[in-house]
């Protein structure tokens, strides 16, 4: 799956902390299109296209706050369609009920509802996507306005209240795209500083890396190698005994070394978890991505924290299919809430975004969580 340049898909939880500001948009519209009906209800010609207007605003909200849930993630260009459509819906709904009687277009609430169904799309889409999109609606709003000019009550020319009508649409539009510009190039500007730090400490301390792992070597030989060699110089003759001990010896630190050698990132971490490696026959797990790597491991020490986890009954297996790589998780929660809306539920957020065909499923008490990824 190839990541959209969103600030949702660059930083999943910076958007789960910006959430309700979406909750806010999503009450606000509906709130301010009724305010400005009820405002302009002597202009209102058909009350019943009103209302059905009022009704398209409140399901523009409602596919918002659904498309935006941290369980739906990561907010597709579908959904974008469904939100910045009803809008749209609503508006043409709104102008046919004041169709005889619509003398002004500026305290339309239209076109304002357009424009902020897609300023709160500024941390889930791209923003040349909601640019683009903000023109293309404008246009549209300019066009249906000049067709509107039969119940204009002014002399003004009719291209004046096209314009009128057309910038709250591209002000909002714009104002999202600069914000998630802002967003995205923050977010950018600071991984590659954090990158350079690392990188520089990484070079720095390659030294003490090497001798820190070097002394990890020497202690697995203090421990049985050193022992052995000080207590045949100490005799001064080897035995049958000693050569069967040194053969033991030599066997048990070539299996150290080979497990150490295959030993996976993701084998460390279940093994922290669970007492025993991952199920990872062709060690896949080395071609996840850094993001991917780090909400793997998030979402693993997440369910291990859960007060009802069971070590034993915990099981990750990665299988490999051609370049597609399947991750199983499945853990023992014995508990009467709702896991996926617990204190997981915002890791699994995260897992939606970086990966791709997530699918989650708690069936008390089995948690199974599967997705995958392309090798890299």
């Amino acid at each position: 799956m190839n990541p959209e340049r969103t600030f949702q898909q660059l930083d999943p939880l910076g958007v789960l902390i910006g959430r309700p500001m979406t909750y806010i948009a999503a009450a606000g519209i509906p709130a301010y299109a009724t305010t400005m009906t009820w405002f302009n209800r002597f202009d209102i010609d058909y009350p019943l296209v009103a209302v059905a207007a009022l009704a398209v605003v409140a399901v523009t909200s409602a596919v918002l706050v659904y498309g935006s849930s941290p369980l739906r993630a990561p907010f597709s260009l579908a959904m974008h369609g469904l939100v910045t459509g009803a809008a749209c819906v609503a508006y043409l709904l709104s102008a046919l009920s004041m169709w005889q009687s619509n003398g002004y277009v500026r305290d339309d609430w239209g076109p304002v509802v357009i424009g902020l169904a897609l300023l709160s799309l500024s941390q889930y889409r791209p923003p040349k996507e909601i640019a683009s999109t903000g023109l293309a609606l404008a246009l549209f709003v300019g066009l249906f306005t000049l067709l509107q000019s039969h119940s204009f009550v002014t002399v003004t020319p009719v291209i004046n209240f096209a314009l009128v009508a057309m910038l709250p649409i591209l002000a909002l539009s714009l104002a999202s795209a600069t914000f998630g510009t802002f967003l995205i190039d923050g977010l950018l500007r600071w991984r590659r500083r954090a990158q350079e730090a690392v990188s520089s400490y990484t070079t720095q301390n390659t030294g003490w890396i090497a001798r820190s792992v070097q002394q990890d070597r020497v202690t697995i030989l203090n421990q049985e190698v050193v022992p052995f060699f000080a207590d045949v110089l100490h005799r001064g003759t080897i035995t049958d005994d000693d050569r069967e001990r040194a053969r033991r010896i030599s066997d048990a630190i070539r299996v150290i070394m080979v497990a150490e050698v295959d030993r996976t990132w993701l084998d460390a971490i279940v093994e922290q978890v669970a007492g025993h490696p991952s199920d990872d026959p062709d060690r896949v797990a080395v071609s996840m991505t850094m993001d991917q790597r780090t909400a793997t491991r998030a979402a693993i020490i997440a369910v291990a924290q859960h007060p009802a986890f069971s070590a034993r009954a915990f099981e990750l297996s990665i299988r490999a299919a051609d370049s597609v790589c399947t991750v199983e998780l499945r853990a023992t929660l014995e508990t009467g809430d709702n896991v996926l809306r617990g204190q997981i539920a915002s890791y699994l957020a995260v897992i939606r975004v970086v990966f791709s065909d997530v699918k989650v499923e708690f069936t008390n008490p089995t948690l199974t969580l599967r997705f995958s990824y392309e090798q890299r």
